[in-house]
């Protein structure tokens, strides 16, 4: 009876790990960032608060539906901190689209907002990294403390041979330090 109970457990441990492995390409991609907020980024986000408004925290959500959710919060920051000295957010919800492009070269993620005009869009650059787009189609420069990249938030390892491709990370995997 032992030997029979296991065998059952065994095989629906299997089944949930299968059941897993056939939704990594149905998972919902979660990026993250900090950009600067200059003019042009405020127009983009329809940002209305006057005063000092120096950078963004981002939260971004692309579902598999072809849905996304953006949270943004943005203010002046607080010194020594990494907190805004008065916190304003945004909760932005909508769909997007994906296209390919020749300049610049790659994936374009055209996100339009549900409720207003506002349109931004992404260029994928890997896997794990992607940078916003001016109205021009063009990378958005930073400078030598802000970039305009969202990162993903659960990074993707490329897997090593003969498994070739990308997987997620189990807690062996994690990268630490710097490269």
């Amino acid at each position: 009876m032992r030997v029979l109970l296991l065998l059952l457990l065994c095989s629906v441990g299997m089944l949930d790990a299968n059941a897993q492995d056939s939704h990594k390409n149905d998972t919902a991609i979660e990026l993250q960032a900090s950009t600067p907020c200059d003019v042009v980024m405020k127009s983009m986000l329809h940002i209305k608060e006057s005063g000092v408004i120096d950078f963004i925290r981002w939260n971004l959500v692309l579902a598999p539906n072809h849905s996304f959710e953006l949270s943004i919060k943005y203010g002046e920051s607080k010194p020594n901190t990494m907190g805004f000295v008065i916190e304003y957010h945004q909760e932005i919800k909508g769909t997007f689209s994906t296209q390919k492009s020749s300049a610049p070269k790659g994936d374009i993620y055209q996100l339009s907002a549900a409720n207003s005009d506002l349109r931004l869009s992404l260029l994928k650059l890997n896997e794990n990294l992607y940078h916003l787009l001016d109205p021009d189609q063009q990378l958005m420069v930073g400078n030598g403390g802000w970039s305009y990249s969202l990162n993903r938030k659960i990074r993707l390892v490329k897997s090593n041979p003969p498994y070739f491709g990308y997987s997620y990370p189990d807690q062996s995997d994690i990268i630490r330090g710097c490269f």
